[in-house]
Parts: structure tokens; sequence; C-alpha cells
């Protein structure tokens, strides 16, 4: 009840407000829950991510918190390789409409995802955060528009 006091204090002077907050059921991840009409799942179309995903809303969302008419979930999918069939298969359940799900495409192709990480120095180097980060805004202006279009009415 204190952050959803402190939030309706602010959000009239914002579009939207993003809260960014660790994946399961803690304490903040459940308050922003309560709190949220469109959640973004980043997700990887691999077995355990998805399965994950689809236990979140089955459990959360619909049985414990009852929030499933409430919250949108948007799955960011972060992984997604086209010749592996089982991703493909996981992809069409989502485009399908499977648990109301809203996905949004990876808006950075994977094969350049790859490319970056290769110039990742490895483990235990130190980087400043312009080295860390510098390259990487064209990716996150692309990622915020593909959420923005996906959260907005009609999306």
């Amino acid at each position: 009840d204190a952050l959803r006091a402190e939030l309706s204090k602010i959000a009239a002077n914002y579009d939207a407000i993003l809260i960014d907050c660790p994946a399961g059921p803690g304490v903040l991840g459940l308050s922003a829950m309560r709190l949220a009409e469109h959640i973004v799942a980043p997700t990887s179309l691999e077995t355990n991510a998805y399965s994950t995903l689809t236990d979140f809303l089955k459990f959360i969302l619909a049985d414990d918190l009852d929030l499933a008419s409430q919250v949108k979930v948007h799955p960011l999918i972060t992984q997604y390789q086209s010749t592996n069939t089982v991703q493909r298969e996981m992809l069409q359940h989502i485009k399908q409409g499977l648990h109301h799900l809203n996905a949004i495409a990876r808006p950075v192709p994977y094969t350049s995802a790859l490319q970056n990480a290769a110039t990742h120095p490895g483990l235990g180097v130190f980087r400043s955060a312009r080295q860390k980060y510098g390259s990487a805004l064209p990716e996150v202006i692309a990622l915020t528009k593909a959420v923005v279009e996906r959260i907005s009415p009609g999306g």
C-alpha cells in the first residue's frame, strides 16, 4: 500500500512508470505485480525458461494473486533460433495466444547479440560503464520502441 500511495503521487507526471525487479515471488516482485498493468518478462525459448514462464502465469497470476484479468504479460524473447524446431513450436504457441501472452519479438537480431557478446573481454575484467554499455544504446532504443509499441493500446 505504501508503494501504491507513492506511485499515485507521481503517476500524473509520467506516461509510464517502470519497476525493474528480480523475477519470482520476492517482496518487490509481488508488490510490482500487484501494481502493474503490464509485465515484461525476458524469456529465452528454451524448455526450462518457457516452462517457468507458463508456471508463473498459471500459479502466481491466476491462482495465488488472481491478477490474470488485470495484468497483461509480454514475454520479451531474448534468444530464438529459427532453425531450432522446439523453439519454433514454443514461439508458435505464444503467437496463438497461449495463456494470453503478448510476445515482444527480439528487436536486435540474434546474430548481432552474438557478435556483441564475442567482444566481451572475459570474467574478472574491469570495465567502466561507458566501456560496458556504450555500444548498447541502439539496442536499448530498439527495445524501448518494441516495448512501447506492444503495450500501447491496440498493440
